[in-house]
């Protein structure tokens, strides 16, 4: 049987950004979670002692946080939480990116787009037009 937890089924660890910045170890786990897909602490843990020495605890405690912070979604399934991404790493890189541009042009207002035009000034055509097409932006004929 699988069954979500409460506070994920009324939706409140769900929110339109995720919490930013995240620790080397968090992202490491998200990584995990993206390549492997759906894993319990024990499977996450296996793929990360690989790169370094980890204990379970603090595996467990993170994946938790995590889940906590909205970026893992936690069901319960025999016994064992099974973690899963909420967003795919494609979609958890837009939302980032547009919250770091955001953050950065709040506080540093035309110096920040100043030094956004001039580096897309430096592109080259082809990269420039993928780029408008991922914003959502025709390119110019």
């Amino acid at each position: 049987m699988i069954r979500t937890m409460d506070s994920e089924r009324d939706g409140s660890l769900h929110r339109a950004e995720p919490a930013w910045p995240l620790g080397p170890l968090e992202e490491r786990i998200l990584r995990a979670i993206w390549q492997e897909g759906p894993s319990t602490v024990r499977q996450v843990r296996m793929l990360l002692l690989a790169e370094r020495a980890i204990a379970y605890t603090t595996t467990m405690t993170v994946m938790s946080r995590l889940a906590e912070k909205g970026l893992l979604r936690r069901t319960i399934t025999t016994g064992s939480y099974v973690y899963d991404a909420v967003f795919s790493e494609a979609a958890y890189a837009a939302l980032v990116s547009a919250r770091l541009t955001r953050d950065l042009v709040a506080r540093f207002g035309d110096h920040a787009l100043a030094h956004f035009a001039a580096e897309l000034e430096r592109l080259d055509p082809m990269r420039l037009d993928r780029l408008r097409r991922l914003a959502g932006e025709e390119p110019e004929a």
